[in-house]
């Protein structure tokens, strides 16, 4: 244990292990909703008990320890004791997220959920609700009091600190609950999560000296697996923009910076470090650390992570774009605001009055996606004839519109980029089921290459084996693995890395060499004939009718009418009318006899439950549009095979309009942590950073890769002697979204060139 101290704190370790043979102090915590700390300490002086204000804002700090229940006030729940240390978990645990905005006429409220996990035996609990109830109190008439969510692994720590919630007089929803699964979890997203991670506890030795004794070198490992465990299942749970507290009353770097370092590393946690500043203690890597040299506090650590990403608006603003969001719903700008880096206008979108409030008289892109196309059509045409606007991109959904040729122009309706999520989810969807096992299949260069990712399973030929095996095997189909996910985690190949069972991996080939090369990673699936699809939509719709002619085809509707309707319009289709949760209605139409099911309804519980229906019943393969991307997270993997996202594969197509880069092609992955794009070289060697050099001398950003390069009607795999051309299509790989900057840089071109 000594030894463990030395290595983390040289400087102080004689200081820490000094402080852990002295008395602890008995440091008090006054509940605001029964009295102030003032009022208390005269109680205290009244009672001849000597005792001062502490750094925490609701501590006192007694001259001598005493029974607790000898204490003023404590039957009625008017004071608790709690470490100074432990005083700031919960303020920290509530502030907001950083982010600057403006909101004009916001009116709304919105109730937020707080989740504390591993909460016994409750200290940190209590106080989270007396904040929270003391903030509601202060704030304006109709604020809702926040919902406060309590979970513990351990029945008889959960009845002790009901009990505590008791005498203070609190209640809140308090459960026994497994922080590392999420059966306990009613899948509403919470603001704020304060994360007391179970510890080797090395900060209260002071207070439990017996920890020097029975605390084993290997379990401070274990306890950092297992907080690591806990804080990427919470993590699923919170939503974009809110906040995680993650705490321990453990002085190991192991068990703290550590544990942040592996988990901020994930770039499809989108996990942002929020700045800690605390009266006492020190900064860390990414938190604060107090340490028990305080006489006054235990060593307790803190590092506070923001969730970011998701929308459309918040993948903008994480590229430094200046964003201006503009929307009717004052409750949801307000929302927007708290946590990102926008402008918000509260107002109808169309309006030149509020465009021009938005700053459309000097904007360089107009992005209209409102649920309305007209909104969306009539904001392009007054940005375009007041304006002037460079570049207007809608989202148009209605084929009626679609389908007039020539209608979207300068002359008619003057829209640069149309966008259709229906049609890209039902094109995403119709390329998985030519590739039955594939995660995801994505053009470039108009499809002469393809970029598949797949799941490696036990028993296919590579796994066990080092990626220069591949070409050794298959001397026939040129192919590169462009990166791996490996329990989260990625990794970027090298030609000694071994594919283990279960990695997810994203390999690049041209098109006529993707079933091969799949077949390589695990056993070869026989292709799809049978395929039923759950919700006669606009998605449902495209994808029978594009499906009808290579499968044999059924399609449940709820509506009666709508199904009459698509019955008519659908040439080979079965069209049935029905709920695609009816387990009969599925078993009467043998649903066990269907090769993929793809649920495609507008509630994405309903196909949830559906898809996890089908694949119980027998069903080869599920695709599940799931319309929250956060739910994607939450279901991919299990049961269900495929979960699609419209927002992702919107977001994707409009990335490749704004890119500083000429680019082609963007295609967003992993819920937005990582990019695959096409960009087009331009130049030569005298004004271009890649044209004129071979692969292996570019000077590519960390988490980047090349995977293949089309010229014409070429298709060239990246291999380091391959030597980039003016007009390449190069395709590129990034695990690390952040570092889309630096490629963009590097496809722009010097000033000679022009």
């Amino acid at each position: 244990m000594a030894d463990a101290v030395r290595d983390a704190w040289p400087d102080q370790a004689d200081e820490i292990l000094l402080a852990d043979g002295l008395r602890a102090p008995m440091i008090l915590r006054v509940n605001l909703a029964e009295t102030s700390r003032d009022e208390y300490l005269k109680r205290l002086i009244e009672n001849n008990i000597s005792a001062v204000k502490g750094d925490a804002d609701q501590s006192i700090i007694l001259a001598q320890a005493q029974p607790s229940s000898t204490l003023p006030g404590w039957l009625e729940g008017e004071v608790a004791v709690q470490d100074m240390g432990a005083q700031f978990a919960a303020p920290l645990a509530l502030v907001q997220g950083p982010g600057r905005a403006e909101v004009r006429d916001s009116r709304a409220t919105h109730r937020q959920r707080i989740l504390d996990a591993c909460a016994a035996p409750g200290g940190k609990l209590a106080h989270l609700i007396e904040i929270s109830s003391a903030k509601t109190a202060a704030a304006d008439a109709g604020s809702l009091p926040p919902e406060i969510v309590a979970i513990d692994i351990n029945p008889e720590r959960v009845a002790q600190t009901e009990a505590v919630l008791a005498r203070l007089g609190h209640a809140c929803k308090l459960t026994v609950g497994d922080a590392t699964a999420l059966s306990w979890w009613d899948s509403e997203y919470f603001d704020h999560i304060l994360l007391d991670a179970p510890c080797s506890g090395t900060g209260t030795i002071r207070r439990h000296p017996d920890i020097k004794l029975l605390l084993k070198e290997s379990a401070i490992a274990e306890h950092a697996a297992l907080q690591l465990q806990i804080l990427n299942n919470l993590w699923r749970t919170l939503t974009p923009g809110g906040t995680l507290l993650y705490c321990t009353c453990s002085i190991l770097p192991l068990e703290n910076d550590g544990v942040i370092s592996q988990f901020i590393e994930q770039p499809d946690n989108n996990a942002k470090v929020c700045s800690i500043a605390l009266p006492t203690g020190q900064p860390t890597e990414y938190g604060w650390q107090l340490l028990p040299t305080d006489p006054n506090t235990d060593g307790f650590y803190y590092a506070r992570l923001q969730k970011v990403g998701g929308t459309l608006a918040e993948n903008l603003a994480k590229e430094s774009f200046d964003v201006t969001l503009v929307d009717e719903q004052a409750s949801r700008l307000q929302e927007l605001a708290e946590r990102l880096d926008i402008q918000t206008i509260q107002g109808w979108a169309s309006h030149p009055d509020v465009l021009r409030r938005a700053g459309a008289d000097d904007a360089d892109i107009l992005v209209a996606v409102t649920s309305s196309d007209e909104v969306n059509m009539i904001a392009c045409q007054v940005c375009y004839s007041l304006f002037r606007t460079p570049l207007k991109i809608a989202r148009v959904r209605s084929l009626s519109y679609l389908t007039r040729e020539g209608f979207f122009s300068k002359e008619h309706m003057p829209i640069d980029v149309l966008i259709n999520p229906e049609q890209v989810v039902t094109n995403h969807i119709h390329e998985l089921l030519k590739h039955p096992g594939a995660l995801q299949v994505l053009d470039f260069a108009d499809g002469r290459v393809q970029l598949v990712a797949m799941r490696a399973y036990y028993g296919g030929p590579l796994v066990g084996q080092a990626l220069s095996f591949l070409r050794e095997h298959m001397p026939n189909a040129d192919t590169r693995v462009a990166a791996i996910f490996r329990r989260g985690k990625a990794i970027i190949p090298e030609g000694n890395t071994v594919i283990e069972a279960d990695d997810e991996v994203f390999f690049i080939a041209a098109r006529e060499h993707i079933d091969a090369v799949m077949a390589e990673l695990r056993k070869v699936e026989r292709p799809f004939k049978r395929i039923m699809i759950a919700g006669g939509g606009n998605v449902g719709a495209r994808l029978a009718q594009a499906v009808e002619n290579n499968y044999a085809v059924k399609l449940l509707e709820y509506s009666e009418p709508r199904a009459k309707f698509l019955a008519d319009q659908l040439t080979k289709t079965v069209v049935l009318q029905g709920n695609a949760t009816d387990r009969d209605l599925l078993l009467e139409e043998n649903i066990e006899q269907c090769d993929a099911f793809c649920a495609v309804t507008n509630d994405d519980e309903v196909n949830i439950m559906s898809s996890l229906m089908a694949k119980r019943l027998g069903v080869r393969q599920v695709i599940t549009l799931i319309s929250k991307p956060a739910y994607v997270d939450l279901v991919q993997g299990g049961e269900i095979d495929i979960a699609v996202s419209p927002q992702q594969a919107t977001t994707s197509t409009l990335l490749s309009h704004v890119r500083r880069a000429d680019v082609a092609r963007v295609h967003s992955l992993r819920r937005g942590a990582a990019e695959a794009i096409e960009a087009i070289a331009h130049g030569d060697s005298k004004n271009s950073k890649v044209v004129g050099r071979r692969i292996s001398e570019i000077d590519l950003p960390n988490g980047c890769s090349i995977g293949a390069i089309v010229r014409g009607n070429e298709v060239l795999i990246a291999h380091d002697n391959v030597l980039v051309e003016s007009d390449d299509h190069v395709i590129l790989f990034l695990v690390d979204k952040r570092q889309v900057r630096a490629v963009e840089k590097l496809f722009q071109v010097g000033v000679s060139f022009f």
